[in-house]
């Protein structure tokens, strides 16, 4: 008597092994998405994308009501104000009898305060003879005096018969 073939045939077999194998795979991946999800785990972060274009401006509300006027309240005294710092300081520069110096200040503008103070020999500071002092005749100057002021530039001249500003400084403000 023939013998009779018990179970599955081998393509059965081998198609289901197939198909678990793939179904255990796709449980797999489903398991470590949710898992990941879980717990936060996440890849490397890759680079900004492009901004996008800016949108629509909204419509302009409506304008609120005005509030109350304040009341004036006492204004206190005004505080004594120092000079600042010069916006050019020539520092001291020495000037010849007779001598024009011309110093460049580039402040662009001629809206200014001009200081101008002097040396002696001795290293006296002064501005003895400001200006001119003519010393009874009009060719016998002495002192020393600024002009020519322009955005640029300022001229200082010493009188050709000055003993007093061997130097001088220059500072100017803005005013």
């Amino acid at each position: 008597m023939p013998s009779a073939k018990t179970g599955i045939s081998r393509t059965v077999f081998i198609v289901g092994l197939v198909v678990a194998i793939l179904v255990s795979s796709l449980i797999s991946v489903a398991m470590m998405t949710g898992l990941s999800a879980w717990l936060g785990l996440r890849g490397t972060k890759g680079d900004k994308g492009d901004a996008g274009t800016t949108g629509a401006t909204g419509a302009t509300g409506a304008t609120g009501a005005t509030g109350a006027a304040a009341l004036p309240g006492i204004q206190g005294v005004q505080g004594l104000r120092g000079l600042s710092a010069p916006d050019y300081d020539t520092g001291w520069v020495s000037i010849a009898p007779g001598q024009t110096v011309t110093l460049v200040h580039a402040l662009n503008t001629t809206d200014v305060y001009v200081y101008m103070v002097g040396m002696d020999a001795d290293g006296n500071q002064h501005q003895n003879d400001y200006g001119w002092n003519l010393g009874g005749s009009s060719s016998l100057r002495f002192g020393a005096s600024w002009n020519s002021l322009n955005a640029y530039s300022i001229n200082v001249v010493r009188g050709a018969y000055d003993s007093n500003w061997d130097l001088i400084r220059v500072m100017i403000w803005k005013i």
